[in-house]
C-alpha cells in the first residue's frame, strides 16, 4: 500500500541520531533493536503501482521497483527509511513530482532485506544514518521475540496508568530470552550465542527499585545484546518464567532494562498469593 498520510518512525530517526553523534562509540545492536518496532518506508519512486479504491493494497499487474544501494563494502543493500522526507532527501531535485513508499512494518523490511539476497540494510541514508549488517539482520529475527510484550512496555511508558496491559502481555502465552554467563572453561559465541539445553549456565539476574531479587528478561535478542552483547542466552516460555518467579527466590521480573522497560513484582503478576 503507499503512505498513508505521513507515516513516519520518530523513534528509529531518534536512535539513528543517537547512534551518528557517538561518532564510532554508538552501538549498532541499539538501532537493532529498534528495527523490530514500528513501520519503515521503502522507496519505490518510478514505480507503476496503481492503488485500489479504498486505498488498502496494490492493484494486479503493478510494477513496483524497490530502491537498493550498495553497502559500506560494496555489497548489495536495501534502502529503508523513516518518513518520506528522507526519502525526498536521497532524490533531491531529480524527481519531476513526489516520490512513492511503500510502508511495510520494520521486522518485515529487515526479512525482505535477507530474502532478497542483500549483505545490508541502509536506513535514512540521506544521513545521519547506519548500515546494518546481514549477520546482524539474522539475528535479530532467527531468535524468538515476544512482540506483544514489547508494545506493551511501549503503551506504560507513555500511560503509565495502564499498567494491566502489560501485566495481561506478561501473563499470555509466548517466549522470553534471558541472558546466562557462561561458566569458566567454556567457549562464548558472542551476540546471538544460543545455549544447548544441557549447557550449564548461570542466568543473568538484577534487582527490583525496592532491591529485592529480579529475574531479568527480554522480547528479544537485540534487546539482550542491547545490556550485554558478549552474554550469551537461552528462551524460555512464559510458563517457565513463571515457575521461576513462583519456585525461585525471585520477587518479581525487570523486562527490557535498556528501555523502555518494566520491573513487575510477583505481586503484581500472580495475584495477592504473590509466587506462593
Amino acid at each position: 500500500m503507499s503512505e498513508p498520510g505521513g507515516v513516519t518512525n520518530p523513534a528509529i530517526r531518534a536512535v539513528l541520531d543517537d547512534f551518528v553523534a557517538a561518532a564510532g562509540d554508538g552501538s549498532s545492536v541499539d538501532v537493532l533493536r529498534w528495527c523490530l518496532q514500528g513501520f519503515l518506508l521503502l522507496d519505490v519512486t518510478g514505480s507503476d503501482m496503481p492503488i485500489s479504491a479504498d486505498g488498502s493494497e496494490i492493484e494486479a499487474g503493478s510494477t513496483v521497483r524497490i530502491a537498493t544501494m550498495a553497502g559500506p563494502d560494496g555489497g548489495s543493500a536495501l534502502a529503508a527509511f523513516t518518513s518520506t522526507a528522507e526519502i525526498e532527501k536521497v532524490h533531491g531535485d531529480e524527481v519531476d513530482g513526489p516520490v512513492q513508499s511503500l510502508v511495510q512494518p520494520a521486522s518485515a523490511v529487515l526479512e525482505l532485506a535477507l530474502e532478497q539476497d542483500h549483505q545490508w540494510l541502509c536506513l535514512d541514508p540521506g544521513g545521519p544514518s547506519c548500515a546494518l549488517s546481514r549477520d546482524e539482520l539474522e539475528f535479530a529475527l532467527r531468535v524468538p521475540r515476544n512482540d506483544v510484550v514489547r508494545q506493551a512496555l511501549d503503551v506504560v511508558n507513555v500511560e503509565p496508568e495502564r499498567r494491566e496491559v502489560l501485566l495481561d502481555a506478561l501473563r499470555a502465552e509466548g517466549v522470553f530470552v534471558l541472558a546466562v554467563d557462561l561458566p569458566e572453561g567454556l567457549d562464548d559465541d558472542g551476540v546471538g550465542g544460543e545455549l544447548a539445553e544441557d549447557t550449564p549456565a548461570l542466568i543473568r539476574t538484577t534487582t527490583l527499585p525496592d532491591d529485592r531479587p529480579a529475574l531479568l528478561v527480554f522480547t528479544s535478542g537485540p534487546e539482550a545484546a542491547a545490556r550485554a552483547a558478549g552474554d550469551s542466552f537461552v528462551v524460555w516460555t512464559t510458563a517457565e518464567v513463571h515457575q521461576a518467579l513462583r519456585e525461585g527466590d525471585f520477587a518479581g521480573l525487570v523486562v527490557n532494562p535498556a528501555w523502555p522497560w518494566a520491573a513487575v513484582t510477583n505481586e503484581e503478576l500472580f495475584g495477592s498469593q504473590g509466587g506462593l
